[in-house]
């Protein structure tokens, strides 16, 4: 009995279809690009958050600065308060007129020009 081999041949490649090539193509695009849209998007929003900090920052300077000025002027109020309220006789004018004028400077309503001329 003799055996029988199957000689059949391999078959042969055939050239790679357009789908296959453009599988390839997505794949090394897609290795390649991920990193850097990765890298540029992680800047943008690295960029922006840095910009947000700042302007925060300078927000809460600008809030500070008017607080800090607010509880100056309150200082200079009660100075005035205290000149004005004085029990002494001979206080000099002056004083009595500086607290007048920086009473109204401060005051959302203001005196009429004739009474802070009369103090």
């Amino acid at each position: 009995m003799t055996e029988a081999t199957d000689h059949t041949e391999p078959p042969s490649k055939a050239p790679p279809s357009f789908l296959d090539q453009a599988d390839k193509i997505a794949k090394i695009f897609a290795t390649v690009a991920i990193p850097i849209i990765l890298g540029v998007g992680g800047w943008i929003i690295q960029t922006t958050i840095e910009r947000d900090k700042q302007e925060a920052a300078r927000i809460q300077q600008d809030q500070q600065r008017a607080v800090d000025k607010d509880k100056i002027s309150l200082e200079y109020v009660k100075i005035a308060k205290d000149i004005l309220t004085s029990t002494e006789k001979d206080l000099p004018k002056e004083l009595t007129t500086w607290s007048w004028r920086l009473i109204d400077g401060v005051s959302p309503v203001k005196f009429a020009k004739e009474d802070l001329d009369r103090s």
